[in-house]
């Protein structure tokens, strides 16, 4: 009289009684009644070969940039900058350095483009 209709697990009564059972335990043969749910179709998304090399190549060159400027301020925190780094920026602004990442990484998304709508 307490249980809802295909649950097989018991309704806490009105004044306030713990349902039985420990938590995450099965309740044994009655969860086996329960019947399944409605079954959802659901279509599979196409893949864009193009899109996912794009952005595979993006994220490859965005990974590279991330890497020399984590290892560039830990050298620089540590006090130890080799003269290939201060060489390699020279009279560059950090905004042509930013802007040189974003061209390589738009040259790599391209490439992986091109290689991903191939496959």
């Amino acid at each position: 009289d307490d249980l809802p209709a295909g649950t097989g697990a018991p309704v806490a009564a009105a004044s306030g009684a713990e349902p039985t059972g420990a938590l995450f335990e099965g309740e044994g043969d009655d969860q086996a009644d329960a019947g399944g749910g409605a079954v959802a179709v659901v279509a599979a998304e196409p893949y864009d070969g193009g899109g996912s090399g794009f952005s595979a190549g993006v994220l490859f060159a965005a990974t590279l940039a991330l890497a020399l400027g984590v290892a560039v301020a830990v050298m620089g925190m540590l006090g130890f900058v080799p003269t290939q780094i201060t060489s390699l920026a020279g009279e560059w602004t950090p905004a042509a350095l930013a802007g040189g990442f974003a061209a390589a990484g738009l040259v790599f998304g391209v490439v992986g483009g091109v290689i991903g709508a191939r496959g």
